[in-house]
């Protein structure tokens, strides 16, 4: 090879533009329980904390991330991660190319590796809307999901790449991503979805179009999920009275929020408020997430058996390992 001709990649790297995302499966913890998970990584882990502590030990280091953290884990044969009280985290098992290269790590400029832990920070909202995106659309059948969920993973790439500092900050959120957190805001100023359609350059009925094309909801349900979620947040946390709460959200009277809530979330509000907050059922679907939670999600054709034939995942109580001495610099480690 002449010295003009640039050096290939290691064989253990797969360059940007052979990336073909393949997801194995994708899930929204919401749980209570400690517990503590070892397994094999055959690919790629990640996992976003959205609340609670993730303990994990991975490469004889142990690492600690708290909300708003990333995680990732490379291919090992033994994994750990744990959780010492409630959590609420989305995970995802991803092969950046078909095997046998399934391996292989994303080449990114300035990175030999992707970061074990890494601090979100304003990115978290675009990182979870990723997420969020593979698990609406991972279990669907069609070409158009499968797309969606393989743009999905390029985005999260993108955004870690942003985050180590190889693009300008306001490049992380695109137009639309940026219509999609703005319909999370609650309140009496919440932004209109007419406003939000003129902001883009297009009608409200075009702008509807393509908002539930690349999400799969439309924008106004997706941004009553939001005042529900809110709303179920302040029945639990607050002694705010439901009429204080109604207008709040900026809902016309205490009857049209009512009945908009028990439509949502199938109880009254006086029901969710007398719930215990020590014993709360996990439903099948949260208010703030419009998928099923506490279960794996797969792509069709998938089943349970995959899972456990690839992965030999094995539940244990939670316990704090105490790392080797070699490793003990790295108990509260948190990559940058």
């Amino acid at each position: 090879m002449s010295p003009s001709q640039p050096t290939p990649p290691p064989a253990e790297y797969i360059p940007v533009d052979a990336i073909a995302p393949q997801v194995d499966f994708v899930s929204y913890w919401r749980v209570s329980a400690s517990t503590r998970h070892v397994y094999v990584v055959p690919s790629h882990h990640f996992l976003l904390v959205e609340a609670g502590t993730v303990v994990a030990t991975n490469a004889g280091r142990q690492f600690t991330a708290g909300p708003r953290d990333l995680l990732w884990f490379g291919p090992t044969h033994r994994n750990e991660w744990g959780h010492p009280g409630p959590l609420a985290v989305y995970q995802m098992h991803v092969a950046f190319a078909a095997p046998p290269r399934n391996r292989a790590m994303p080449l990114l400029e300035g990175m030999d590796r992707l970061p074990v832990v890494l601090p979100t920070g304003e990115a978290f909202g675009p990182l979870r809307a990723a997420f969020e995106t593979v698990c609406m659309n991972l279990p669907q059948p069609h070409a158009v999901h499968r797309l969606r969920v393989q743009a999905a993973v390029l985005d999260l790439l993108a955004l870690i790449a942003g985050l180590r500092g190889r693009q300008p900050r306001h490049e992380l959120i695109t137009p639309w991503e940026r219509a999609r957190l703005s319909l999370i805001v609650t309140g009496p100023g919440a932004v209109k979805v007419e406003d939000l359609a003129h902001s883009l350059a297009m009608s409200a009925q075009h702008f509807t179009r393509c908002f539930k094309y690349r999400f799969g909801i439309g924008p106004k349900a997706y941004q009553m999920a939001a005042r529900m979620r809110e709303a179920a947040h302040l029945l639990r946390h607050t002694d705010q009275s439901i009429k204080a709460i109604a207008y709040t959200l900026g809902f016309r009277d205490p009857k049209s929020f009512t009945r908009a809530f028990h439509k949502q979330l199938g109880v009254q509000p006086t029901q969710m408020r007398l719930i215990p907050q020590t014993r709360e059922p996990a439903p099948a679907v949260t208010p703030n997430v419009l998928f099923p939670v506490n279960v794996h999600l797969l792509p069709p054709g998938t089943n349970q058996e995959f899972l456990a034939n690839t992965f030999h995942s094995r539940q244990r109580p939670f316990t704090q390992r105490r790392p080797s001495d070699s490793s003990a610099h790295a108990r509260t480690h948190r990559a940058t």
